[in-house]
Order: C-alpha cells, then sequence, then structure tokens
C-alpha cells in the first residue's frame, strides 16, 4: 500500500510539473514585412504566395556555445552550371540576402505566445517551417515549395545573422512531437566535400531545443522530406534516377563490362525509369492536390487528402533514390582497381 501510495504521489508532482512548464512564460518574438516591392513578392513567394512571419525566441547563449561551439559558414557560391545560375547568383550574394533580412524583420509586432502550449498551438500539424539557430536565438518562419524557394537561402533570410548560423533545417508538428531535420543546402548539406568547418551532431540540436518545447512538444528527428516537399523532391529524384539510367545504359554498351555487369546494369536501369515514371505520376497528383488546397485553406478534406498525397510523392521520390543508389554502386565498382 505504501509503495502504491509513492507511485501515484509521484505521478502526481510528474503531472503537477509538466503542467507548470506548459504554462511556463516565454518571450516569442514575431516579424513581418511592411514595405511592398520586389523584396516583399520573394518573400512571399517561399510561402505559397502568403507574407511569412518570422517567429523568434532567444536562447542561452552560454548553452549554445556548449552545445553548438561553431558558426556553420554558409554555402552561397554554388558552382556555375548553366547561364542561369549567373542570373540566380545575384539572389545568394550577402547584399542581397541582408536586404531580404530587413524586409522580413522590417516590422516587430505582438506575438501574442506566452506559454509553451501556445507556442504548441502555433505549430499546425504538418506545416514545414524552416528553422534557423544562431548564438542568441531561433528563427523560424512557415515555407514552402513557391517561384522563390530555390532563388536565395531562406535559412540565411530569416536567421539573425546568418554569418553566425550554428544550425539549420526544416521543422514541422506531427501531433505531440516536434519533427525537426537538417534539411539545409546553405549551411548543414555537403560540407565535407566543400571543406567547410563540420556540421555538429544532431543530438546537440535536440539537447538544445527540448527545453523549449518540452513537455507540450517531443523534439524529434524525423525523416527528411518533410511535408510540402513530397512533390518536389519526387520531380527531383525522378530527374536524377533518368540521369542515372542513361549512365547504365552507357556503361552496359562498354566492351570491358562483363556479361554480368551488363545484366545488372541493364536491370537497374528498367528499375529506375520505372521507378521515375511512378515518382512523376506521383509528384503530379500532389500538385493537383495542392491545387485544389489552395482554393479552399480552410477545408479539412482538401488539407487531409494534399497531406496523404504529398507524403506518398515522398515515399515514391525514396524509391528512385534507392534505384539510382544501385546504378551509382555498381558505376563505383568499374572505377576501383582490380
Amino acid at each position: 500500500m505504501k509503495k502504491l501510495t509513492h507511485v501515484l504521489s509521484v505521478v502526481v508532482v510528474l503531472q503537477l510539473w509538466s503542467i507548470a512548464a506548459s504554462a511556463q512564460p516565454l518571450e516569442v518574438h514575431e516579424y513581418r514585412a511592411q514595405k511592398i516591392g520586389v523584396g516583399s513578392f520573394l518573400v512571399k513567394s517561399i510561402n505559397h504566395f502568403r507574407t511569412p512571419h518570422v517567429m523568434t525566441i532567444d536562447l542561452d547563449a552560454a548553452e549554445v556555445t556548449r552545445l553548438l561551439p561553431d558558426a556553420l559558414e554558409p554555402r552561397l557560391d554554388r558552382p556555375i552550371e548553366k547561364a542561369m545560375d549567373r542570373i540566380t547568383k545575384f539572389f545568394t550574394s550577402y547584399a542581397f540576402i541582408g536586404k531580404m533580412h530587413r524586409v522580413v524583420r522590417n516590422v516587430e509586432i505582438p506575438s501574442g505566445i506566452e506559454t509553451k502550449q501556445q507556442l504548441k498551438e502555433y505549430f499546425t500539424d504538418f506545416e514545414t517551417h524552416t528553422y534557423a539557430i544562431t548564438g542568441e536565438e531561433i528563427a523560424f518562419a512557415k515555407t514552402g515549395v513557391g517561384f522563390g524557394k530555390d532563388l536565395t537561402s531562406k535559412h540565411a533570410v530569416i536567421a539573425a545573422d546568418f554569418l553566425d548560423v550554428r544550425y539549420a533545417g526544416q521543422m514541422w508538428r506531427d501531433g505531440d512531437k516536434l519533427c525537426i531535420n537538417a534539411n539545409s543546402g546553405t549551411f548543414v548539406k555537403k560540407r565535407k566535400s566543400n571543406d567547410l568547418v563540420p556540421a555538429p551532431d544532431f543530438k546537440a540540436v535536440i539537447e538544445l531545443l527540448t527545453p523549449i518545447f518540452a513537455p507540450v512538444l517531443q523534439v524529434t528527428e524525423c525523416r527528411e522530406i518533410s511535408p510540402w516537399f513530397g512533390a518536389d523532391e519526387a520531380i527531383d529524384q525522378a530527374e536524377k534516377g533518368l540521369s542515372a539510367a542513361s549512365d547504365a545504359d552507357e556503361f552496359a554498351e562498354l566492351e570491358t563490362t562483363s556479361a554480368k555487369g551488363k545484366e545488372d546494369a541493364k536491370k537497374y536501369a528498367a528499375k529506375a525509369r520505372e521507378m521515375a515514371d511512378l515518382a512523376y505520376e506521383a509528384s503530379e497528383a500532389a500538385a493537383e492536390a495542392l491545387w485544389e488546397y489552395n482554393q479552399d485553406w480552410e477545408n479539412p478534406e482538401a488539407r487531409a487528402n494534399f497531406f496523404a498525397l504529398d507524403l506518398k510523392a515522398a515515399e515514391a521520390a525514396a524509391t528512385v533514390k534507392k534505384a539510382r543508389k544501385k546504378i551509382e554502386k555498381l558505376l563505383e565498382a568499374k572505377d576501383k582497381p582490380e
């Protein structure tokens, strides 16, 4: 009986702590653009043509330094591979990003968020936000696919100081989970191959953010393709899959390729093309569902249908990637010395 009483006491204490922690005061800042012009148009175009609001939460500078000690140099100088790259290079310049930063933080307005529970309610299920952590704050803004999404770096634009970003990616709510990933081409991806400061262990990010959102949201590392981006990823992987299939065809035609190598190359190429076709179909279905959702943002059925099809597109993208990787592995093996 005493043991049961002790257990019940512990449960009550934990529940009281959870309630108190949920109501713990937070200082959340909200910024929005005010000026009308090209800058405001590009900012809107990365959020379904709605004006995005940048939200920020102050961080403990000492904790940031302990867990994420190094600023990650932005990877803004991308290789120029085609004529369009020369035109879009302006949108990743320091001057343009600085201008965009001033546009999106032009006016501070009351956020209306004072507790963790209110912060949880701010994150609507499956609405993707871009986040950037600097030495003094975490900034996040709702984003999605659109005209301007690849013209500039969303992470650099929303960061308090894009030369002091310690980590960046995407975040979204899934029930009681706050899903986060490291999907930032500017700050996290391909750092080793570009001789940049390595990104820290992802566990450090979770440790830093958990006290902010717990206990109302469990900060969790989730799949890389976030909601809203499944259709785009499906197209991207389909194009890469078809390119890999062409490489496999060329490999099969080489006189030096063994009979087994030729057979594998043809088999992998056929599979990659099959998966690419399915990915294109899934992407088109998700795009049509998004168009319907855009016509009526308050329709729960349209919303649910879009996110379901967007997830299927993301899954289709993963199957193409798997088929493509088999081809790449086959071609890498031919280059290894015997």
